[in-house]
């Protein structure tokens, strides 16, 4: 992903539990190592979302959200939230996704057959708000559309997409009669034409 901003590619290495960051050099379009930040050993990184100047990591193995900010010009982690409980072992989160507006981030848990949602406050930080069922079972990927309100779930264990409308004020996700037949989806991207 891009962090637009400064022209930083951040890459996530689930096998060496690391985000890469690097550089666009424009006169050469190469890309220069700006930094490796290591996560927790054993955190499986996978995917992670941006509010602000707030990256939100998914540590798939270890089911915690990893909060990184950038401090004198390098990345550091300077929190973790469990976006599903103390449920170590017992869950595998997969997907993550900021609110449009930025106020809320959102992670489904494949074992949990849920999405969890919180509330970003203004340093970052996350509080809980509550989880929804996904609308079938083990959801590998969500996402919104253009506008924010829509959200499709991919449950691949249950061969379906479930869509779902967001309550601008609270964040919560309220599922939306009907499922759409879609053999074992794993990724969902929104383009816009």
């Amino acid at each position: 992903m891009f962090l637009e901003e400064e022209l930083c590619l951040a890459v996530i290495n689930l096998g060496d539990d690391a985000v890469h960051f690097y550089d666009l050099d424009l006169s050469s379009f190469n890309l220069v190592l700006r930094q490796s930040l290591s996560l927790s050993p054993g955190c499986g990184p996978r995917h992670f979302a941006r509010a602000k100047e707030t990256l939100y990591i998914a540590g798939e193995l270890y089911q915690r959200v990893c909060i990184v900010m950038k401090s004198l010009g390098r990345f550091e982690v300077v929190a973790g939230h469990s976006p599903f409980g103390d449920c170590v072992n017992d869950g595998s989160v997969s997907a993550i996704r900021t609110s449009s507006d930025g106020r809320f981030l959102y992670v489904a848990g494949r074992r949990q057959n849920a999405i969890a949602w919180m509330t970003i406050g203004e340093a970052g930080e996350l509080t809980a708000r509550g989880e929804v069922p996904c609308g079938g079972e083990v959801p590998r990927d969500f996402a919104f559309d253009g506008t924010g309100r829509w959200t499709i779930v991919a449950n691949q264990g249950s061969d379906e997409l479930s869509v779902f409308e967001m309550d601008t004020e609270t964040g919560q996700l309220l599922e939306l009669d009907g499922k759409i037949d879609i053999p074992r989806p794993s990724c969902i991207a929104v383009l816009r034409l």
